[in-house]
């Protein structure tokens, strides 16, 4: 359902580039990253954010959630409302399903640190300088009840042709956020935006 009028062609044709280019980078880091994590062997200390997003994905499509989605690429937008499959949902939550961190060789690479609050709520934060890692922050933020309330995550990808900032959030309830600067060599900035509200979506 097209909920806005504007040249979608252009804008997915656009973003198709950005994409590509980030999907460059993604595998020049990713062969760094998969020597260093021992084959992705998986541990248990910090937060299970692939498990978390299985739940998630599995509570979307038995409460039947829907996604308006905005779409913004150098200040031209597009919007759509989706009706998704389990697919679809694996697509919509994959920076959650690719970002966790418990790895096996990165088990002293992360600062783990707890804040918690005067009402009961409280926050996890796992942060690392180490270059080999694209996951610079994760954050979790919990209500009083250990109830998931937003997650952060922060994301630098850089070589010697590509480089990427990157801001993540997810909310159980209300949707998320993806907000990407990016710069190839010889190419001009290109800044891209998205924002997935939930509709329909039942409080926790």
């Amino acid at each position: 359902m097209n909920l806005n009028v504007f040249n979608f062609s252009y804008l997915k044709n656009t973003i198709f580039l950005v994409l590509s280019l980030f999907f460059i980078c993604t595998i020049s880091c990713k062969k760094t990253e998969t020597v260093s994590s021992n084959s992705n062997n998986k541990i248990s200390i910090f937060f299970p954010l692939d498990s978390f997003a299985n739940a998630e994905l599995e509570r979307h499509l038995n409460i039947k959630t829907q996604v308006e989605k905005t779409i913004s690429l150098n200040s031209k937008t597009e919007k759509h409302l989706f009706d998704l499959d389990t697919t679809g949902w694996k697509k919509e939550l994959s920076p959650l399903f690719k970002n966790d961190i418990n790895k096996v060789a990165w088990v002293d690479k992360f600062k783990q640190e707890e804040i918690k609050k005067s009402n009961g709520e409280y926050s996890l934060i796992y942060t690392t300088f180490a270059k080999e890692i694209k996951v610079k922050k994760l954050q979790i933020d919990f209500d009083s009840l250990d109830h998931v309330q937003l997650i952060t995550i922060i994301i630098e990808s850089n070589n010697l042709i590509f480089q990427a900032d990157q801001k993540y959030t997810y909310s159980p309830t209300q949707g998320y956020t993806l907000f990407s600067d990016q710069k190839a060599l010889f190419l001009s900035k290109n800044s891209l935006e998205v924002r997935g509200n939930f509709i329909n979506s039942k409080p926790l």
